[in-house]
Parts: C-alpha cells; sequence; structure tokens
C-alpha cells in the first residue's frame, strides 16, 4: 500500500543495509501522536546520530526543505526531497540499536510548540495561481514578486489547492520536487487532480 511505498521512497537505498529505516505512525491517533512530540527531548543533528538503545527517544526540529540536505546526508534519506512524512508533518525512524528518532517539520507540524514552529511571515502574499504551464517563478514575477521554494510548505495542502484550482478530480498524493501542482494536462492518470506532497 501506499505506507508501504512511503516507507521505501523514504530513503536513499533500499533501506536494508541503512542506519535507520521508518516505524508506521498508523497505530498513533492525532491526540497520542501530539502527548509523543511534546515530551520527547529535542536533540541536535549531531545528537541524533548518536541515539542508540532501544529505550532512546528525540524528536529532531527541522526546517524543510532548507535542512533536507543535511538530513539525507546523515540519516540516509532520501536526497530529492522531503518523503516518508505523515499529514501532520512528522516522520518516525528507527535507528540501528533501537533507537526511535522523529523529525517534525517546523512549518507543518503543529504540535511543535510556539517557540518551536515557524509561521508564514505576516508579509508574505500570495500570488493567484498561474496558467498551464506556466511556472511559479513565471507567475511571481508576473504580480512582481518573488517565490520562495520554503513557503511552498503551507500551500501543500488539498485545502488550500482548492482555494485556487478546481481540482474536479480531488486530491492526490505524489511525490516530487514539483509539487504542489495541479495537473492541467489531459490524458494522464492523475489529470484534474491537485496534487500534494506532504500535505492533509
Amino acid at each position: 500500500g501506499e505506507a508501504d511505498a512511503l516507507e521505501k521512497f523514504a530513503f536513499a537505498g533500499d533501506g536494508g543495509g541503512g542506519s535507520v529505516s521508518t516505524f508506521r505512525l498508523e497505530g498513533f491517533d492525532a491526540e497520542e501522536l501530539r502527548r509523543t512530540v511534546s515530551v520527547l527531548p529535542r536533540v541536535s543533528l549531531d545528537a541524533a546520530r548518536g541515539l542508540s538503545g532501544n529505550d532512546s527517544a528525540g524528536l529532531l526540529v527541522a526546517r524543510l526543505p532548507e535542512d533536507h540536505p543535511k538530513l539525507a546526508r546523515a540519516l540516509d534519506l532520501w536526497h530529492t526531497e522531503p518523503r516518508g512524512y505523515d499529514r501532520h508533518g512528522v516522520l518516525a525512524l528507527r535507528r540501528a540499536g533501537g533507537a526511535a528518532l522523529y523529525l517534525a517539520d517546523a512549518r507543518r507540524c503543529d504540535f511543535l510548540g510556539e517557540t518551536e514552529r515557524i509561521a508564514k511571515p505576516a508579509d508574505a502574499a500570495l500570488v493567484a495561481a498561474g496558467a498551464a504551464g506556466v511556472s511559479c517563478d513565471d507567475a511571481c514575477r508576473a504580480a512582481g514578486r518573488r517565490c520562495d521554494d520554503r513557503l511552498l510548505a503551507f500551500a501543500d495542502a488539498c485545502a488550500f489547492m482548492r482555494e485556487h484550482f478546481d481540482c474536479p478530480k480531488g486530491c492526490g498524493h505524489q511525490l516530487g520536487p514539483e509539487l504542489p501542482a495541479f495537473v492541467a494536462r489531459p490524458g494522464r492518470d492523475t489529470s484534474g487532480q491537485c496534487l500534494i506532497a506532504n500535505g492533509g
């Protein structure tokens, strides 16, 4: 299923011989995950790499996408973009030796404390959706603005996409650095869908 695919594609290799593996968050309801995130000790990336033992656990607050390259190198994650995060912006990893490491996206995880979260800047303007085939950069430039990839995290949600596109075939989950996006081209499996990577 999709959960298995997300687990597999979270990693650069096949996940069989690396230093980490994912463990599923399916058994967590939102409130339990909120409690877990709130009480876990916060760790740096260096400390996270040193976690070991079945009783060890920590949470690393990450600024995505800008922190992803160093996280990918250090933790053997997929190199092109963040993958495998649940709808609350949490990725759960099992370190070699059994330690549990949670990564929480500071822009998407509303379980984090106020001082840990990154809110959308008050002066950030949302540009109207561009025409089919027009890139984000071109649409922003035409509006006299500049695109900031970091702010796309706030658009990576079905509700947000529906405010700007019809999404006649609903929303779909896909993986790729070009997301979120609306598929306007006919003849594709995803035609008419709004595609999101990690949002809800």
